[in-house]
């Protein structure tokens, strides 16, 4: 069993409902220190991205359309 480090939570059992290149979704069942078991809790991933904002001198946005 892994544990969610932040929460400080067990994970008892866990499956993937979404594997992609742009987004993974898994199901989890989890147990909190006090012995609640939490289910379903989704975890989403994403990969690393970046997001830059482009403005001009006077302040306009400046899109791209792709």
């Amino acid at each position: 069993m892994k544990e969610l480090k932040d929460l400080n939570w067990k994970v008892l059992s866990s499956s993937y409902l979404i594997k992609d290149t742009w987004a993974t979704i898994r199901i989890e069942s989890c147990q909190t220190p006090d012995g609640r078991v939490v289910e379903p809790y989704y975890v989403y991933e994403f990969p690393n991205w970046v997001t830059a904002v482009a403005f001009t001198k006077d302040g306009k946005v400046i899109l791209e359309r792709q």
